[in-house]
């Protein structure tokens, strides 16, 4: 492995075309229920446990880079092509954890042969797919089935009739992990990195799913709690029908008490007639009685079971739904109808030893952190996780801001005024080049907006009926100077969120700095809840400055909750400087600049809390091999191992004190 690879080690840091990709997918409405329509398919809600059955493609496959682009044009995706030569890669996971292929952007094919049930014939077969970092193209037995660009979401294909039952099959996946400018996340100018790495590969679970020809394609649930220990529950639903022949179907829900098995509600809807080729849907509304709400103090959870039966059998699916509120009133938060206030964090799915890809024990470990400091809250990165983090985040009680990776687009204005500059004693600068203007106008790019919502509908789509998720972002620091361009992006983004779940505030992290804040923050009104990042004390100017800052913003929109959505700095595991008084990467000034900023969040009572960045180190190509934490962003209260730094104990500190000062 290691004597091949070595053999493209010199295009490894090379960033070439990118992968061009076509949108397909659109937003629809069936009976008033808007849905995302995506590779001719309804987007398949996702479920906690399912009777569809399923064939893991987990483990080995066939691997091989392919830095010159070639595999297309000598058809690796053709079952005769000979692969004996190539790599062996365990999927899912992540190639930049490959030493030879850390810094790697390209493409990389992966095959591998796997064997349906024969009684899979004249059943609904998807291919599904977690998590693709970040584009891909797919082939089973030569033929091709669809395209997908996004690294972070699920996205199915119909193979009902591609695929051979009982024998043999070749699936051949073409990933590219490089980006374009309209791209999300998003290229800001000529070889640029990424804010973290620039991930690649199969990196979350890949499986074929057998339905039944009638199948539940959507869930959504609205579980709220009310007076007297009262709970309103309503379930909306749509049902596919890929058969050949209209079906009547009957619908079941039942809602059960997780820790006693007792059943609360039991309803059926019949009959529901679904045309060939179509959807139908469904609805029930009900309030219980002995309803527990769910909060990070209790997070409790109830079993939802959607029950269909129609002229093939029946097809069982179940999630996990928690009784909760989360409502915006004035500039605070509120939650359950008490005040809300966030003790959050950040974080990074990147593991020291997998990369992208988490293993189950890794979660549990970050989870165990979180809980440990008294977290009540994440941010998880910039992008939607691993479905098997909401689910702990469901149990173990923390709410999230779940973000796309929209992600300072238009900031690469900043790289074309560095090369307009020309050297010498005074300083010219020239009209922007292409490049320039290309920077400047990213975010009103056509296709960067479109690709944009699509990552917005899939991300609802999947997460909607986790508890735990209770804010929508649609982006983190882009560049909003142009202001009616910027108004229309984010307009448009924010509409798309609000159609698809009208009771989730939404939100996008605000680029700031000290000159340039007023101009960035043209669009901040179109939230419902303005989030800043800032890094006073570190970027720039002095830590003690930040609160003047939260005045201001406070001034301009005194009327909309604020969370300090980042802030923090760079810090070198074991490194001391007991007075902490310069930027050095010790850990005291950490503390300093944690602490510092949190006191001036703490004592302003319209803030609604804060978020440093972040839980963990992680990898990041914008500091180089060079710096004292080679090609890695510090700012973590732990390090890339999850040692703790003294950060970690003073946060700790803070969090329980604030859990018992401020409301929640």
């Amino acid at each position: 492995m290691r004597k091949y690879i070595y053999g493209i080690a010199a295009l490894t840091l090379m960033v070439l075309p990118s992968l061009v990709l076509s949108s397909n997918f659109s937003i629809k409405e069936k009976n008033g229920i808007p849905y995302l329509e995506q590779n001719n398919l309804p987007y398949f809600t996702w479920f906690l446990k399912t009777s569809r059955e399923e064939l893991d493609l987990a483990g080995p496959w066939k691997f091989k880079p392919d830095p010159e682009d070639q595999g297309a044009e000598k058809k690796y995706f053709k079952p005769g092509f000979s692969d004996h030569d190539w790599l062996s890669i365990k999927v899912p996971s992540d190639w930049t954890k490959l030493p030879e292929l850390k810094s790697y952007q390209g493409a990389c094919w992966y095959r591998k042969i796997f064997t349906p049930p024969s009684q899979w014939d004249k059943r609904f077969n998807r291919l599904e797919l977690d998590g693709v970092a970040h584009k891909c193209k797919i082939w089973i037995n030569g033929k091709l089935v669809g395209e997908h660009n996004g690294g972070f979401s699920r996205f199915s294909f119909d193979v009902s009739g591609l695929v051979n039952y009982g024998a043999e099959n070749q699936v051949t996946v073409l990933v590219d992990n490089r980006r374009n400018y309209a791209d999300v996340p998003p290229m800001l100018w000529k070889n640029d990195r990424l804010g973290w790495w620039e991930y690649g590969g199969i990196a979350r679970q890949v499986k074929l799913v057998s339905s039944l020809p009638q199948t539940v394609s959507k869930i959504e649930v609205t579980a709220e709690p009310l007076e007297n220990s009262q709970g309103l529950l309503s379930v909306r639903g749509l049902i596919y029908n890929s058969g050949k022949e209209n079906a009547g179907m009957i619908v079941d829900i039942s809602l059960k008490d997780i820790n006693t098995g007792k059943v609360l509600f039991k309803d059926t809807h019949a009959p529901i007639v679904i045309d060939k080729n179509d959807l139908q849907s469904f609805s029930f509304s009900t309030r219980l009685k002995d309803i527990t709400p769910w909060s990070p103090d209790a997070p409790n959870l109830y079993l939802l079971i959607v029950m269909v039966t129609g002229p093939y059998g029946i097809e069982e699916d179940s999630l996990e739904v928690g009784f909760r509120k989360f409502e915006v009133r004035g500039n605070q938060l509120f939650l359950n109808g008490k005040r809300y206030y966030i003790r959050g964090l950040n974080r990074h799915e990147d593991d020291p030893e997998t990369g992208f890809y988490q293993s189950d024990a890794r979660l549990a470990e970050d989870m165990g952190l979180l809980k440990d400091l008294h977290v009540n809250h994440l941010r998880p990165g910039h992008y939607p996780n691993d479905p098997r983090w909401l689910v702990l985040c469901d149990r173990r009680g923390i709410t999230i801001t779940e973000e796309i990776p929209l992600f300072q687009a238009g900031t690469g204005w900043e790289k074309w005024l560095e090369s307009a500059f020309t050297k010498g004693s005074k300083a010219k600068v020239s009209a922007p080049t292409s490049e320039g203007w290309k920077a400047i106008k990213q975010i009103q790019d056509p296709e960067l907006v479109t690709n944009a919502s699509q990552q917005i509908a899939e991300m609802i789509e999947r997460d909607r009926n986790h508890p735990s998720v209770i804010i929508w972002s649609i982006g983190n620091e882009n560049l909003t100077i142009a202001t009616s361009v910027a108004r229309k992006t984010f307009q448009q983004l924010y509409a798309l969120c609000k159609k698809l779940d009208p009771l989730r505030p939404v939100t996008f992290a605000l680029l700031t700095s000290p000159v340039l804040s007023p101009a960035l923050e043209r669009t901040a009104d179109i939230a419902d809840i303005i989030s800043i990042n800032e890094y006073y004390g570190w970027y720039f100017g002095k830590v003690e400055q930040a609160g003047f800052f939260f005045d201001a913003v406070h001034k301009k929109y005194p009327n909309k909750p604020v969370i300090i959505s980042e802030f923090g700095a760079d810090t070198v595991y074991g490194r001391h400087d007991p007075e902490g008084a310069e930027k050095k990467l010790s850990e005291e000034y950490q503390v300093k600049m944690i602490i510092g900023t949190w006191e001036q969040i703490a004592e302003r009572d319209w803030l609604s809390g804060g978020m440093p960045w972040s839980l963990a180190n992680f990898r990041c190509g914008w500091w180089g091999p060079d710096y004292v934490g080679p090609n890695m962003n510090l700012k973590g209260v732990t390090d890339y191992q999850r040692r703790k730094k003294l950060a970690y104990s003073k946060l700790q500190e803070l969090y329980e004190n604030l859990q018992q000062t401020k409301a929640e």
